[in-house]
């Protein structure tokens, strides 16, 4: 862990904006999906 730079990205996405939090849930079912196809893979 000490190789690691910690680097502070600067983001402008407004957090309070409908379609962030759209995005975000579109966002969360892809890897949702993505983890349950991993995992069935795997046995």
């Amino acid at each position: 862990m000490d190789g690691q730079k910690k680097v502070q990205e600067e983001f402008d996405i407004d957090m309070d904006a409908p379609e962030t939090e759209r995005a975000a849930v579109a966002i969360q079912s892809q890897f949702r999906k993505f983890q349950k196809k991993k995992a069935g893979s795997q046995s």
